[in-house]
């Protein structure tokens, strides 16, 4: 090979790792200045509920899963709006208890900093797991029966000794929990709830 084509191949390649090199400087130097132009923040939600929280923040929509987060960025003191909501599913995805909802209101903090937002269920809630160690399997689940709050879920809780994570429901120092199964009854009351954020109470069908 002559001198003069590897001397044109070492400059084309001198030539691209030049190119390469300014092209980095030049983009990092623009995110330099639209940092300095508009500095941006974050905001970081952080789900401690036993559900996937849906949330829809600054026009963003994201999903958290329990113990998870998410975070949304924007520009220094902004201010964004949204909701935020969970509940029990079924396998199928129909809902099972009460839906929790979050109103969100937040202004973006100073450069380069996170805010923390933690979504919690307040204690006039708590969230409902149930053990079936029976023969049968559940087929009908009341909770609060009897009072004016009470609900029905038409779900099945199989036998196989799992717990299941069935729903949220309002917590009162009366609170129950009844289950069916044909002609067999399972009560829990009352449930002696703890009243604390984030509260929830298991109960063991045998």
């Amino acid at each position: 090979m002559k001198k003069s084509s590897i001397f044109k191949k070492v400059s084309k390649g001198l030539h691209l790792i030049l190119l390469v090199t300014v092209l980095g400087t030049f983009t990092q130097c623009k995110k330099a200045i639209e940092d300095l132009v508009n500095p941006t923040s974050t905001i970081k939600f952080i789900n401690s509920t036993y559900t996937t929280i849906d949330i829809t923040f600054n026009s963003e929509t994201k999903s958290i899963i329990p113990g998870g987060s998410v975070s949304f960025t924007s520009n220094v003191g902004s201010y964004a709006t949204g909701n935020a909501s969970t509940s029990g599913k079924t396998s199928i995805g129909t809902q099972v208890g009460l839906l929790m909802t979050w109103s969100l209101s937040e202004t973006f903090p100073g450069r380069g900093v996170t805010n923390e937002v933690t979504l919690d269920v307040t204690p006039t809630y708590f969230f409902l797991k149930i053990q079936n160690t029976s023969t049968k399997s559940i087929q009908k689940v009341y909770v609060n029966y009897g009072l004016t709050s009470q609900t029905i879920d038409n779900i099945s809780i199989p036998n196989d000794g799992g717990t299941y994570f069935i729903g949220y429901y309002r917590a009162y120092s009366n609170s129950n929990v009844r289950a069916e199964s044909g002609t067999t009854i399972w009560n829990w009351s009352p449930l002696n709830l703890s009243f604390t954020t984030n509260q929830s109470k298991t109960v063991l069908a045998f």
